[in-house]
């Protein structure tokens, strides 16, 4: 049974750590309204988690995104780490998940939400491992059931697509039931 039933353009981002191609992402933008997608997808790590490290680059970027068309932010472990150490980062990942907010972009923090491109009811979901399944060099156990408790079942009447920042856990991410998984993390493979 194909849930889908007609070709959709989506432009997934990832990973950029505040880099900018062209000046203020002119190349970058200009690239993403050419493809004129129906829906923008972010998988995490659009800035650079460090404390001395701004997010101005990652926020003027992104907020010009909504001008094209609906935009979904899922986490990396870089803005998870600015979300679950205050007493390093301060407020710092609040005001700037706040400026986008403003801007029109929807955070997806082990959340979902429904959308409906022409007659295809699509869920999008975005997952926030546990920061352990971050460490490098070294893949932690994450099963089925600490995905479900993040994130619930899967509802497998929708096509589902997956925002999970670290590939690593590809098949538990499958067998929960993502139609589609986009991750990012590993930087190009």
């Amino acid at each position: 049974f194909n849930k889908l039933s007609h070709e959709k353009k989506i432009v997934f981002l990832t990973d950029l750590h505040n880099n900018s191609y062209g000046k203020n992402n002119k190349k970058l933008l200009d690239a993403v309204m050419s493809q004129n997608p129906e829906l923008i997808l972010i998988g995490g790590d659009m800035l650079v988690g460090k404390p001395e490290v701004s997010t101005k680059v990652a926020e003027d970027f992104v907020t010009k995104l909504t001008g094209i068309c609906p935009v979904y932010y899922a986490n990396g472990n870089h803005e998870q780490r600015m979300k679950i150490y205050p007493e390093v980062f301060g407020t710092k990942y609040q005001e700037y998940k706040a400026r986008l907010e403003e801007s029109g972009i929807r955070f997806l923090e082990n959340k979902h939400t429904d959308w409906m491109m022409d007659d295809c009811k699509i869920r999008i979901t975005g997952l926030e491992i546990p920061r352990e399944g971050y460490r490098k060099f070294h893949k932690t156990s994450v099963s089925l059931e600490q995905i479900e408790e993040c994130i619930g079942e899967s509802d497998l009447s929708k096509y589902q697509i997956l925002l999970a920042h670290n590939p690593n856990y590809m098949d538990i991410y499958l067998e929960w039931g993502a139609d589609l998984v986009l991750s990012g993390h590993f930087h190009g493979g």
